[in-house]
């Protein structure tokens, strides 16, 4: 099993992956700072910066890693993954 995810200005998406290359669980997340899937235009000033998403995206995977069992070795970023 290992962790995939991806981040972009509108959110991320977190993929756990099972070891028969099927996702096992799933999350996405979006750039508001007041709910967790709610995506706000990227121009909208409460909207998170690319840092922030970036963070959110990290811990996660990072977190969905240490429920699976996993660790931080077993997490790494997929561009092919539509973070959106």
């Amino acid at each position: 099993m290992h962790v995939l995810y991806n981040y972009g200005a509108g959110g991320y998406r977190v993929h756990v992956m099972g070891d028969d290359g099927q996702i096992a669980a799933e999350y996405a997340g979006g750039n508001s700072p007041f709910e967790g899937g709610v995506r706000l235009d990227t121009d909208d000033p409460y909207a998170l910066s690319l840092s922030d998403i970036r963070w959110a995206a990290v811990r996660t995977a990072r977190d969905m890693a240490i429920e699976a069992g996993l660790t931080a070795k077993d997490v790494s970023r997929d561009t092919d993954i539509d973070p959106e």
